[in-house]
């Protein structure tokens, strides 16, 4: 008989440990769990399991060491394993081959277990054998929390839940889709495939196909979903192979919860893929028809296992930023008008994400005592039976975002005021309907419905019917963001300044923690009433019992989405949780172990070395924001200055559509409640929503089609790094470097033929002395700005671009000359002519220098979300943008050199580089279009991944030759033809 959970050995098992998941889950765990964690990895091969556990070891020795068990899948084997450890992750698939003695021997000893399985038919028998001897024995068993089915599962849960919270009713039709996918394939996965074919009858899977397969209990008909649909939120969908396991566990989830009352008994669950267009819909359609064949033909399955990744095997993964996974959803209540909006977001490849998902829901399970997993006494249940706040922090410190948002009701968040005659639209009308002395009342979200459902109305409302609805909203957000003294933004504050019986005192002395946009201010209050001095985040915030009476004059300026911003306290001091997150490693809080977290401290010092690059001082913040305000209506006035400028022979019309590009960006973009790269005419290619805008046959294919091709690749330079395709270890790359040559033998050394084929010595050689120095630099923690500037990027970049002719890199602090003579306005910086640059690409000769690209570093990097990232980003393409005006205006407008210039700019960022480029769309319009995220290899195993960041370097100094060379030929005359020069000097009709 098993002994009790509180005396077993381990408190996790990964088994399973060796497989390519499994290793995953391992690495998640070191890096999420309590240090204190007593755990051990589980398998069939003592050698490998030793190998992973050293490794484990000595790159953190601050844990408690792992330990390996040896496990195969015998019963008494598997007894002894279940019987040693509290909880026991299994990623041992396909499950319905080996996973049933597993889930047996953990319900029969009360081990609590956790697997990614996504085989529906088998989790029906698991479940129909298991889930009553697991209830009886107290273990907690959750299957299909990896990637299949737990986004799904977790973000049907969030959305019933937030929907229940505003409007007090249940959940109706909930729509959700695979926004964006990017990802490779296991072996196991397609192992999975073929097995379920292969030890399952037909009319098992089809049994798997019904919605309430794994339903406790049956519920109304849901009518088939149609294969392809236009969604108004989620745009174009299609069929998702995925959507099969997804349902059957969210419809679990449905009815173990007050036997589906609490989701609703007319919820419904359709899960889609959004696709571009509607012909990238019918090819999804067509190749899971013709995949889903594949495993129903024994020849095909044994061709397939012969040619495919095999199991163990799967996607490499050194490249962050490749990989990403994004869900998103739309849920509307039943019974009341309201939508929810949700997404699910994770910066990894979908292996990754099932390692993150499996170790936080094994760690609520062993350490949070308010899931409802427990409070159901065990059994076969759901990942969202243990998702609470605690359990959705800890996917945030991994990496894991769920948000959560109401949309209203048909682009309508107050349907009841806006169906009266637009005519009696007012805001001050609008706000009489509440009174602010009520305990529950928030200025902030009542303003924040009025922008959201004007903005709505604008967007969604048909241009017929709704024309005078349409008109009377757009005229209202004007007069909310007008920066004048009769705005409504200013009428509703002194609504509300007067309509306020008295303001709230905190008592002197009192401890203040207020929590903005990832902010944490901390300090004592001063014995003053808290007017504008104080925001918050959602929720009211209290002390000592007093409300925080800070609504007056914090309304603050509108995002794209309608949210708003705040003025951040001005005193205190000032923390930053992300950084501390990314210092501790994500590690849990102390209140899920007891573990204490240490601190990094010349982490800190380095991250204040940041922001204080990145943003002003907090004391300044309040009058920072007042110039935000200010800054989107002259942005938005230039932007719409602009198109009223443009003539009509200037601007560029699609051919088949025949609808012209500056009057979509234009009628879309000035719905827009924040400034953003379109009101400057700049047009990211690969932002989906700006790109939606594009839906008339042709023009999304016709706009992604104008950018300048990319040059095309130097077949000396590919052939020299051709050479070390053998290479595994140091001593080979060192002999081909040196005894290998770049050219034949004999042949005279050509700088342009030859410079990108030595450069490629040059960094094989400086890659290998920094992997075989002493420690190994690359994996050093600490590493500032400057070491990378000096280091990889030196001769990764710079030794690169010295093969362009009389042009130069600057590095460090450098001052854009096209922001301070240009009518481009900088992005906020030290000094008076906005930012300073770590490196400016310019030329020798000419006086002043023109400026073709742009260089950022820091010094490790989180996610393209993160600030320093972003803050980077939007300094570069700034920066790039008034580089390409004033190139425009070297050549003289001529069209055909606008066709043809572009600027770049690089992204550094620890040891991963982006590549970006922006070039002209017609005369009027700007594009950008980011590359991949590449990475240096940390290790010379992992060195022949430096090849594709050469050739990105390679293509990013070809593009600056080639943008040189227009700006010669078009600027003053030279490098003209005969003919063009001869016709220009017989136009020239002028003394």
């Amino acid at each position: 008989m098993a002994p009790p959970l509180s005396e077993r050995k381990y408190d996790l098992v990964v088994f399973g440990a060796t497989g390519y998941t499994g290793k995953l889950t391992s690495e998640q765990l070191l890096l999420s769990a309590p240090s204190t964690l007593k755990w051990a990895i589980a398998g069939r091969s003592r050698d490998r399991l030793a190998v992973l556990a050293a490794d484990y070891n000595a790159r953190f020795p601050d844990r408690v060491p792992v330990d390996i068990v040896f496990s195969d899948l015998a019963e008494a084997a598997l007894e002894e394993l279940s019987a040693c450890t509290r909880c026991l992750i299994s990623t041992v698939g396909p499950y319905i081959k080996y996973g049933t003695p597993v889930v047996a021997a953990c319900a029969r000893n009360g081990t609590h277990y956790v697997d990614s399985t996504g085989e529906v038919p088998w989790v029906m028998d698991m479940i129909e054998t298991y889930h009553e001897t697991a209830r009886a024995s107290g273990a907690i068993m959750i299957p299909q929390c990896g990637v299949e089915s737990a986004p799904a599962d977790l973000s049907a849960y969030s959305v019933v839940r937030f929907v229940r919270e505003q409007l007090d009713c249940p959940v109706g039709d909930f729509d959700f889709a695979v926004h964006d996918f990017k990802t490779g394939i296991s072996g196991g996965t397609l192992e999975t495939t073929f097995c379920l074919f292969e030890y399952c009858s037909l009319r098992k899977i089809l049994a798997s196909i019904n919605p309430y397969a794994l339903s406790p209990i049956q519920g109304r008909a849901i009518p088939s979903a149609p294969r392809m649909r236009r969604h108004p939120d989620l745009g174009i969908l299609t069929a998702w192979i995925q959507a099969i396991p997804d349902v059957a566990l969210v419809m679990r989830s449905w009815g173990l919860r007050q036997e589906g009352a609490y989701y609703g008994p007319r919820f419904t669950f359709r899960e889609y893929r959004r696709t571009r267009n509607w012909f990238t819909a019918v090819a999804w359609i067509v190749l899971i028809h013709a995949v889903s064949v594949l495993p129903l033909i024994p020849p095909l399955r044994w061709l397939a296992r012969k040619i495919v990744t095999q199991p163990g095997d799967g996607p490499v993964l050194d490249q962050p930023g490749k990989y990403r996974a994004e869900w998103r959803g739309v849920a509307h209540a039943d019974g009341k008008q309201g939508r929810a909006h949700v997404t699910f977001r994770c910066e990894e490849d979908c292996y990754t994400l099932t390692g993150i998902l499996l170790v936080h829901t094994a760690l609520a399970i062993l350490f949070d005592p308010e899931t409802e997993a427990r409070e159901m006494g065990g059994g076969i249940l759901t990942p969202s039976t243990v998702a609470t706040e605690r359990y959705f922090d800890g996917l945030e410190r991994a990496g894991v975002a769920i948000e959560v948002k109401m949309m209203g009701s048909q682009g309508n968040n107050n349907p009841t005021y806006f169906d009266q005659p637009p005519t009696q639209w007012d805001i001050i009308a609008y706000l009489n309907q509440h009174d602010p002395n009520d305990p529950s009342y928030d200025h902030r979200s009542v303003i924040d419905k009025w922008i959201k459902t004007l903005a709505a109305i604008v967007k969604h409302d048909s241009e017929d019917y709704n024309r005078e609805r349409r008109d009377r909203a757009w005229v209202l957000l004007q007069k909310y963001n007008d920066t004048s003294r009769n705005s409504d933004r200013n009428r509703a504050r002194e609504w509300l300044s007067h309509r306020i019986n008295t303001s709230k005192t905190v008592k002197s002395g009192a401890s203040l923690t207020i929590y903005k946009d990832s902010v944490v201010l901390k300090g004592q209050i001063n014995n003053t009433t808290i007017h504008q001095r104080a925001t918050r985040g959602g929720s009211s915030a209290t002390l000592e019992g007093c409300e925080l009476d800070d609504e007056l004059n914090s309304h603050g300026d509108v995002s794209e989405s309608g949210s708003t911003g705040a003025l951040p306290v001005a005193w205190g001091t000032r923390e930053n949780p992300v950084s501390a997150q990314a210092r501790e490693k994500r590690k849990l809080p102390d209140d899920w172990s007891g573990a204490a977290m240490a601190s990094n401290q010349e982490d800190a010092e380095e991250e204040e070395e940041e922001e204080e690059e990145e943003e002003h001082d907090i004391a300044a913040a309040e009058p920072e924001v007042k110039k935000s305000k200010k800054d989107f209506t002259s942005v938005y006035n230039t932007f719409a200055a602009t198109y009223k400028d443009m003539t009509p022979q200037s601007k560029f019309t699609f051919s088949r559509s025949h609808r012209v590009l500056e009057d979509v960006i234009y009628d879309n973009a000035r719905t827009l409640s924040k400034k953003c790269l379109v009101h400057q005419w700049v047009l990211d290619l690969g932002d989906d929503d700006v790109l939606s805008w594009f839906t008339e046959p042709g023009e999304l294919d016709e706009l992604l089609d104008r950018p300048i091709p990319l040059p095309e690749s130097d077949k000396v330079f590919v052939a020299s790094m051709a050479r070390f395709a053998d290479a595994e270890n140091a001593a080979e790359y060192r002999r081909i470097a040196e005894e290998v040559g770049y050219r034949p033998a004999g042949e005279i050394y050509n700088r342009s033929k030859h410079f990108d084929a030595a450069w490629v010595n040059t960094v094989i050689l400086s890659m290998l002395s920094i992997f075989e120095s002493p420690n190994n630099l690359l994996l050093h923690p600490n590493l500032r700005e400057g070491w990378f500037d000096c280091n990889p990027w030196a001769f990764l970049v710079d030794q690169c671009l010295l093969g362009l002719d009389a042009v130069l890199v600057q590095r460090k602090e450098i001052l854009c000359l096209a922001l301070k003579i240009g009518d481009n306005e900088p992005p906020p910086g030290k000094g008076n002519h906005g930012p300073r640059f770590d490196a400016i690409i310019h030329t020798l000769g000419d006086t002043p220098v023109i400026e073709y690209g742009a260089i950022e570093v820091g010094r490790s990097f989180e996610s393209t979300r993160g600030k320093k990232w972003v803050t980077d980003s939007a300094k570069l393409v700034q920066a790039l943008r008034a580089m390409l005006v004033r190139l425009h205006a070297l050549v003289d407008y001529n069209s055909t050199a606008l066709e043809s210039l572009q600027v770049v700019g690089l992204l550094n960022a620890g040891m991963n580089i982006q590549t970006i480029r922006m070039g002209s769309l017609g005369t009027n319009v700007f594009f950008l279009e980011r590359g991949k995220i590449r990475s240096i290899p940390s290790s010379v195993d992992g060195l022949r991944g430096i090849f594709p960041l050469m050739k990105s370097v390679v293509v990013f100094k070809d593009m600056i030759r080639s943008c040189v060379k227009v700006v010669k030929r078009y600027s003053g005359g030279g490098g003209k033809g005969v003919q063009e020069f001869f016709e220009e000097l017989m136009a020239q009709n002028e003394l």
